[in-house]
């Protein structure tokens, strides 16, 4: 699971003020069982042509769950699973942000059952890039004066 962070209204005002900063990627569809197969005509991502189309937006973060708790939590942020906040408190907290204060030791531990729980941590190198995109996806959010939302 994981959270994603961007601007309110975002995919509406890239669509409408600025599409070349859309990126597209195309993947081979995953809808045939066995490389012989045919693509499913039915399919609702590839409608049975084998290209299934990705649109990544600018001003969107995709975090997994445990990052974004630790990257959350290291702004001074109460974590919730879905929210908003004001671009201009999240550039407040940012002026002194100190991205080393997200990182976290990798970790292993394993239940009285023996099932086996696996954190990978979070990098200074990742919370710095965390910290940077998130920059800038509150200035955008001030200047267009929108809210952060998360969900």
């Amino acid at each position: 699971m994981s959270v994603t962070i961007t601007i309110q209204n975002n995919i509406k005002y890239v669509d409408a003020n600025c599409p070349e900063k859309i990126k597209t990627t195309t993947y081979e569809c995953m809808c045939r069982q066995f490389e012989d197969d045919p693509f499913d005509s039915e399919c609702p991502y590839c409608k049975g042509t084998g290209a299934d189309k990705f649109k990544d937006y600018p001003f969107e973060m995709n975090i997994s769950n445990s990052n974004f708790s630790a990257f959350w939590s290291s702004l001074g942020l109460d974590v919730d699973w879905c929210g908003e906040v004001n671009p201009n408190r999240v550039l407040n907290i940012l002026r002194t942000y100190d991205p080393d204060l997200a990182a976290r030791a990798q970790s292993t531990e394993k239940s009285k059952n023996g099932a086996l729980f696996v954190d990978c941590g979070l990098s200074a190198l990742r919370s710095e890039t965390y910290y940077k995109y998130f920059l800038e996806i509150a200035d955008e959010a001030a200047r267009r004066e929108e809210m952060i939302i998360w969900h």
